[in-house]
């Protein structure tokens, strides 16, 4: 069963000290949420691990044994990182099916196929717009189009930046529902997320991140626990971690 492994993982941008030390593991059928305020280094530790940043200045990053730590983007999708950054970055001049197209990488051994058509039936809202430009469609249908992007990739590992962003209720239903049925497939999640019950609704591990630094990690944790957790760690009440 292949481990993402992050060991005392710390990144800097420029002069500023982003990630300060964090370790995290999660391996294949397994999902990890990180949560916490904006501007804590949750999206740089996503973009450290795709290989998006500049070099770690310590720790490792470690994907079925093999040390990644230095090894260029396109390598690690090869080894089967697949990523859903913030802000979707769909190709906005691409149809929807040229978008998927683009992404299509072989199965991995072991794990589900994902075709176009397999994901169609996942969100069949694509299917309608499969030959409209990525730039035309709403909020909810990019985050599906940049979601079944990196599912084409055919991953072992999905890494997923705020993926409810902006997101009406119905949508974000049709989110989870869909991740949950990626985790039980056998692939790994990694999610950073601000919706703290949907977290909780998909995450076998919850991670709170502080000024760069992991200081909360519970297992198995009920909706009304993170909101516990949220109000302890974030100052944020239990109403307003709701959805």
């Amino acid at each position: 069963m292949a481990t993402l492994q992050l060991d005392d993982l710390h990144v800097h941008l420029g002069q500023s000290y982003i990630v300060q030390g964090v370790s995290l593991a999660v391996s294949e059928g397994q999902s990890a949420a990180i949560l916490g305020r904006n501007g804590v280094g949750k999206t740089t530790l996503l973009r450290a691990v795709m290989g998006l940043t500049d070099k770690p200045r310590q720790g490792t990053v470690r994907w079925d044994g093999a040390d990644l730590t230095r090894t260029p983007a396109w390598r690690r999708s090869l080894a089967g990182l697949g990523y859903v950054p913030q802000g979707r970055r769909i190709f906005g001049s691409l149809t929807v099916e040229e978008n998927l197209r683009v992404a299509r990488k072989p199965p991995r051994p072991g794990l589900p196929i994902w075709t176009i058509d397999k994901l169609y039936r996942l969100f069949p809202n694509l299917e309608t717009r499969r030959h409209q430009r990525g730039s035309v469609l709403s909020g909810g249908e990019q985050q599906m189009l940049a979601i079944s992007r990196a599912l084409m990739g055919n991953p072992r590992i999905i890494l997923l930046d705020e993926p409810t962003e902006g997101l009406a209720p119905a949508f974000i239903a049709r989110v989870l529902d869909t991740l949950q049925e990626v985790r039980r497939a056998g692939h790994a999640i990694v999610l950073v997320e601000q919706n703290f019950r949907f977290a909780a609704a998909l995450a076998d591990e919850i991670n709170v991140m502080q000024s760069g630094r992991i200081v909360f990690r519970g297992s198995n944790m009920s909706a009304s626990e993170v909101s516990d957790m949220a109000e302890t760690y974030l100052g944020i009440g239990a109403m307003a971690a709701q959805p």
